[in-house]
């Protein structure tokens, strides 16, 4: 009776083990976390797609080596030799297209430990690739890459999840249904003489209103995106922000022009547009 007790203990033990690190395991990383080199891209509003916000990557104007723009994501994950690990994410095209994905090393000569080409249509569907890490590997050093520089048409893409080990169906799906990220949105503002500024207005999910932090940047030719720590923090209290480019830095039309009276006249522009728009 005592060794029975102590095996169904031992079970208990292994299972509650295994539903905590269930629990534990890391969401989907938001489309904010993709890495979209050599070409442009923008974030919109998407309810297609799960956590509902998508990133559209450009296609180059003139194509050029496969490799020459694309769009990646870092592996978060340390990962023990002979250990299993997989990246499921969600993918359309404006026009249908392949594409091809890896999983490959951030460094030359790029490793590639997992390769497949999918083919991509205007509706949403969850792409997987699964690699082996043929030795102990660092977090960070392996990405999961889309290599687009051939790619004549735009492609957009979702949140993506990264599951080490075996692929469990009901956690990748229970993972993805619950995902709220913080809502993502492209926005251009006019501004004076025909000058555009482009900006991006970043929401917790969830039913606004919300506070409204407009994050202007000092000296220099700064775009969006340099306040990150910042935002992060800001979005996670319930507080939402908004990015530009300044003038002709970017997305936004015009010519630079770093003259403290410039920064002063675009601040109060640009903060009485955002208050209008979202008061």
């Amino acid at each position: 009776m005592t060794t029975l007790i102590r095996i169904i203990l031992a079970l208990l033990c292994a299972f509650c083990a295994g539903a905590a690190a269930q629990a534990q395991a890391a969401p989907p990383l938001e489309v904010s976390n993709w890495l979209i080199y050599g070409t442009s891209h923008s974030f919109f509003a998407d309810g297609q797609v799960a956590g509902g916000d998508a990133v559209e990557v450009a296609p180059l104007k003139t194509a050029g080596e496969e490799w020459s723009s694309g769009a990646a994501l870092p592996i978060p994950q340390a990962l023990k030799a002979g250990e299993q690990i997989s990246g499921i994410f969600w993918a359309r095209a404006v026009q249908p297209t392949t594409v091809p994905v890896r999983i490959q090393g951030g460094a030359a000569p790029y490793p590639v430990h997992a390769e497949m080409t999918v083919a991509l249509t205007p509706a949403w569907q969850r792409v997987v690739i699964s690699a082996v890490a043929s030795s102990d590997l660092a977090a960070g050093s392996r990405s999961l890459t889309l290599h687009l520089g051939k790619t004549p048409t735009g492609v957009l893409l979702g949140p993506v999840l990264f599951r080490s080990g075996p692929l469990d169906e009901a956690d990748i799906s229970a993972a993805f249904a619950s995902f709220k990220p913080t809502r993502m949105t492209d926005i251009r503002l006019p501004s004076v003489r025909g000058v555009t500024l482009e900006g991006t207005l970043q929401s917790p999910s969830g039913a606004g209103p919300y506070p409204l932090v407009i994050c202007f940047a000092g000296s220099g030719p700064s775009t969006r995106g340099i306040f990150k720590r910042l935002t992060d923090r800001l979005h996670a209290e319930g507080i939402a922000t908004f990015e530009y480019d300044k003038r002709g830095v970017g997305k936004s039309t015009g010519v630079f022009d770093d003259t403290f009276s410039v920064i002063r006249s675009e601040e109060r522009r640009v903060g009485k547009k955002c208050r209008s728009r979202w008061s």
